[in-house]
């Protein structure tokens, strides 16, 4: 089971809940393997998810074992990606392997917040949104975060296919 954050996320606490719940109901024991990758969420999705399917190929592609996704919210649209890599890589390999992917607030049409991710307002609801998900974040965190970015590509990509959501477009 391969877990993928959200947004301006971690995985520390989004999945936790779960983790517990499928180790100490494990239909096969302990076989398995549970792990999450922490990635710049600013970044474009399509990025994320070449490294992502890269890491995967070098690390898990001689040992046959299969993937499940799990995703919260933006993660779901960086596994959606990063299996549409696997595929390109190799689809004799991948496409037996690729068993599934479960996500939750996955913004798959797109997302309001994506509508003005490149101006201050977008990097205002952007900050507001977090603080309502994680928690109070220092001001200066949530700056420094979007500091020097003249575009958010992570976010633009989340804007909606009517609304010249070209990521998705070309996902869908």
């Amino acid at each position: 089971l391969l877990f993928l954050h959200g947004l301006m996320s971690t995985d520390v606490g989004t999945f936790d809940k779960f983790v517990d719940m499928v180790r100490n109901n494990a239909v096969h024991g302990n076989s398995t393997l549970l792990v999450s990758w922490p990635h710049d969420t600013l970044d474009p999705i399509a990025l994320n998810a070449e490294v992502l399917s890269e890491l995967i190929e070098e690390r898990l592609g001689p040992s046959g074992l299969p993937i499940l996704f799990v995703c919260h919210s933006r993660g779901g649209l960086v596994a959606r990606r990063t299996a549409v890599e696997l595929l390109e890589i190799n689809r004799e390999r991948w496409h037996p392997r690729l068993r599934g992917c479960v996500t939750f607030g996955t913004p798959h049409d797109g997302a309001e917040l994506a509508e003005n991710g490149d101006e201050l307002i977008g990097k205002l609801i952007l900050m507001r949104n977090v603080a309502k998900e994680a928690g109070f974040i220092p001001l200066i965190d949530a700056l420094f975060a979007v500091k020097g970015r003249k575009s958010l590509d992570g976010i633009t990509d989340l804007r909606p296919r009517s609304n010249g959501g070209s990521f998705l477009r070309r996902l869908k």
